[in-house]
Formats: structure tokens, C-alpha cells, sequence
């Protein structure tokens, strides 16, 4: 690597802050940069003078592809389900689920996360009886006395402003004794919403030593019939949101999910836009990407304000080293 940065001269936050009030014409331009979201002062700009606090964050090395499938009509969620496995998803969610020797026909699901929402009374005993002696993965959308191993129950995080989530999520994992997965939505604050995940993501590490299973899926309460498409470019921001915060499952609602029946061609896109991250932006390469983050961190430190927790410890292995612009070599391990 070169050394040309070296010839940069650093720059304060003064410099910044001036440079800044310059190309505005006056302190009152500046000023009113100064936003407020849910309740979080947000400044122009953040510096490492800001002295923010660089929580490390055990991420997970990759992420579950879900499809959301309608599981009325058992055959056809069955081609559904095959469409999707046959097309980069690794997991399916599906919604009334019912004859299961017709819904899973031909799926081998030992080698798939499946997960089950908006179903009968009954259905939980219909699938461990379906499942006997088999090593499934996945989760039931509710809080089921039955247990089956490797499968979860899902704590639904109540909608409110991020510190609302986290405080619905953590104040309902400490009443449960089972194994749980929490289901975020993730809606059109980018940052936001990246911070919010990773925050949890701290606290939980902190207070339980160990990895929170995060099932995060997009917003429907966003999403228009007007300009529909435009609701592609929201859910893949949220998804964005969801893989950079750390999440563990995505599922992407195709864009008219809210307003109209699916079609083959919007179930397509959902899938896409996860492929499409995956396979072409990289974003599975990179591990916590935003690391570093003056604004991000602030965003975090902001969420987890009213928790008492020092930093969580984070060692893992690297296969390689990198270079740092400063000609640093960076060890074989991060945090």
C-alpha cells in the first residue's frame, strides 16, 4: 500500500466545524443541521474527538434467507416453497400451514430453517409428530408450551420508537424461560435501524452471555399501493438495515404484500433483492461493516443509555491481515 495518505494533514473537529459554517455562510446554517429523531439529538457531524464508545458486537458470519409463503392451499405453497429453495433461499416461513405430507412434498427439511405462523391450535403437536426423529431448525411465530429440539418460540417486538423495541424485547425474554427468537421489523430509518439491532444485540451479550437469535423481517406499515415500486427500494434499505445491525434471518415481504395478493413476479423480486445483496453487492463478505462508525456508535450508545453495561469482549479468528491506511498491520484476529 502507498503511503500518499500520510501526506494529508489531520483535521479537528474545529477544522470540520468551520469549514462546515464556511460553506453555509453562517453559524445559523449550521445550526440548523441539528436534527432530533425519536427523541436523539442528532448532530451535523461526529468526530473521534466526540470520544464515542466502540461497543465490540459478536455478529453472525451469515444470514437466513426466508421466503414468506401463504400456506392456505398446501399444494400451491408446496411449488412456492420449491421455487424459492431452487432460487438462493435457505429457509421458508409459511402462514396457515396445514397437510403437511402435501406442503412438504419432496423438501428435505433436515437441511432447511422452517418456521410457522398464523396457525391452528393444534398444528405445533401436527408438526412434532411430522418431524418425529428428524433434526429440524426453525421457529413457531408464538410462545408454545411443546418442545422440540432446535426449534424456537418467537418474541414479537412491540412497534414503538428503537429504545422501545429493545426495552419490549428484553423485558419479555426475562419472563421467558424457553428458547427464544426475537422478531424485529425493520422499518425506513436506515441508521436507525441499523443501530438498533446491534444495540440489542450488545445488551443481550452483556446480560446473558450470549448470542441473542435476531428473525428480522421488513415493514408492512411504510409500504403504498400509489408508486408500489417504490416499495422495492424500501425493503431493500430495511434489509440493508437488518444485515448491517446483524441479523440472523430476513425475510423481505414482497412489495404489495400489504395492499393485494402476491403475485409470481413480486415474490420473485423479494427473493431477488437478498440475492442481490448477497451474491453481487458482497454484503456476506464483510463482516460488521459499519465498525466504527462515529454515528452509528453514537446511535447505539444513545439506545443503550439507560443500561449499565460495560464493553463486550469479542475475539474471533481471521484468516488473513489487512493493511490499515496508516500502514498498520492488523493481527489476525478482530473485535
Amino acid at each position: 500500500m502507498s503511503k500518499e495518505l500520510a501526506n494529508f494533514n489531520k483535521s479537528t473537529k474545529k477544522d470540520w466545524k468551520e469549514k462546515i459554517i464556511s460553506d453555509l455562510g453562517s453559524d445559523n446554517g449550521f445550526e440548523n443541521l441539528i436534527n432530533d429523531i425519536e427523541g436523539i439529538k442528532i448532530k451535523p457531524f461526529y468526530h473521534h474527538e466526540d470520544n464515542i464508545i466502540n461497543y465490540n458486537c459478536n455478529l453472525p458470519d451469515f444470514w437466513e434467507k426466508y421466503q414468506f409463503i401463504d400456506a392456505k392451499n398446501a399444494k400451491t405453497a408446496n411449488k412456492k416453497a420449491l421455487t424459492a429453495l431452487n432460487n438462493n433461499m435457505t429457509a421458508l416461513c409459511f402462514s396457515n400451514p396445514n397437510n403437511l405430507n402435501v406442503l412438504l412434498k419432496d423438501i428435505s427439511i433436515e437441511n432447511i430453517r422452517i418456521d410457522f405462523k398464523n396457525y391452528k391450535k393444534n398444528f405445533p403437536y401436527e408438526w412434532q409428530k411430522f418431524s418425529h426423529k428428524k433434526k429440524v431448525q426453525g421457529a413457531f411465530h408464538k410462545v408454545e408450551n411443546i418442545k422440540i429440539n432446535n426449534y424456537l418460540n418467537t418474541i414479537y417486538v412491540k412497534e414503538g420508537t428503537a429504545k422501545q423495541q429493545i426495552e419490549s424485547a428484553l423485558y419479555q425474554a426475562e419472563k421467558s424461560k424457553d428458547n427464544v427468537q426475537f422478531h424485529f421489523t425493520i422499518g425506513s430509518n436506515f441508521f436507525l435501524e441499523i443501530a438498533k439491532i446491534k444495540a440489542f444485540r450488545i445488551l443481550w451479550q452483556f446480560k446473558k452471555k450470549q448470542d441473542p437469535y435476531i428473525f428480522t423481517s421488513t415493514s408492512l406499515s411504510n409500504k403504498e399501493k400509489i408508486n408500489q415500486y417504490n416499495n422495492i427500494i424500501r425493503t431493500t434499505t430495511e434489509c440493508m438495515s437488518a444485515i448491517f445491525g446483524g441479523a440472523n434471518a430476513i425475510m423481505i415481504y414482497p412489495y404489495n404484500q400489504k395492499f393485494e395478493k402476491t403475485t409470481d413476479f413480486s415474490e420473485r423480486i423479494a427473493r431477488n433483492q437478498q440475492t442481490i445483496l448477497e451474491k453481487e453487492s458482497y454484503l456476506d463478505k464483510v463482516v460488521d461493516p459499519t465498525n466504527g462508525s462515529y454515528y452509528i456508535n453514537y446511535l447505539i450508545n444513545e439506545l443503550l443509555t439507560d443500561f449499565k453495561i460495560d464493553n463486550v469482549d469479542v475475539l474471533k479468528d481471521c484468516n488473513d491481515y489487512w493493511l490499515s491506511p496508516e500502514e498498520i498491520n492488523i493481527k489476525k484476529k478482530y473485535t
